[in-house]
């Protein structure tokens, strides 16, 4: 089974569209967006669109329930709260229910999938340090666990003695006595300081999990269209240095 698994595609249409052009030569077997299809970004209709009509498997994130008020506003700083009023007025009523009706997790038999974590998935807490991956990790049985949230690429590693590492490889193979979460990043606006989208694949059989980039039209598409809808310039200005 090959899963392609990715998260916070924020609105960036062009971002999306190079991921799944990318996602074209993987032989995918299940997509699994893990959430925030909407917020920061100036496409957020086209997106949930796409996304419905790929089939993917899509769950929750803190700005699709904030549009659709199902998760408090209180918690945003000033610029996502702007593009979060701006996104209420473009969505139609039928891509409001679709983000109204999204479950907060996922799982079947090869994985788990949550946008911040499996502990308190409602309150979409940050799975930053081995403290708080420790909570999710008590929900973990024998499948690793795929977030986003973050938007930073990261590997979470418990072995079997029950000690966690911090590892940032791009591949990583999953060692059948040791549990994982997974950060596979963001499509729309990644922080890690490498402004491409990033998306993961997951190989069920040779147990292997991928974090891939690819590069798309910044300049000239995706900060043109935020300044154009006049949503927040601070968020144009971040997708060129990823951040």
């Amino acid at each position: 089974m090959r899963y392609a698994i990715f998260s916070d595609v924020h609105a960036n249409f062009e971002a999306w569209q190079a991921v799944l052009k990318a996602y074209q030569s993987e032989k995918i077997d299940q997509f699994i967006c893990l959430g925030d299809i909407v917020g920061y970004g100036a496409d957020p209709g086209k997106c949930i669109a796409s996304l419905r009509e790929l089939g993917a498997i899509n769950i929750a994130g803190n700005h699709d329930w904030a549009v659709v008020e199902k998760f408090d506003d209180f918690y945003f700083n000033q610029f996502a709260l702007q593009a979060i009023a701006w996104t209420k007025q473009v969505l139609d009523e039928s891509e409001k229910q679709f983000l109204r009706n999204l479950p907060l997790t996922y799982s079947d038999n090869n994985l788990y999938a949550a946008h911040a974590g499996l502990w308190r998935a409602d309150k979409f807490l940050y799975t930053y340090s081995i403290a708080a991956a420790i909570k999710s990790f008590n929900l973990i049985q024998n499948k690793p666990c795929f977030i986003g949230h973050t938007h930073i690429p990261m590997f979470i590693k418990k072995n079997k003695t029950g000690a966690i590492f911090l590892n940032y490889p791009d591949l990583f193979k999953l060692e059948a006595d040791s549990e994982y979460i997974v950060n596979v990043g963001s499509v729309g606006q990644p922080r890690d300081g490498n402004p491409d989208a990033a998306y993961a694949v997951y190989d069920t059989k040779k147990r292997l999990v991928e974090i891939k980039r690819i590069s798309y039209n910044i300049p000239t598409k995706a900060q043109t269209k935020i300044r154009k809808a006049r949503i927040a310039e601070y968020l144009a200005q971040r997708l060129g240095q990823g951040r």
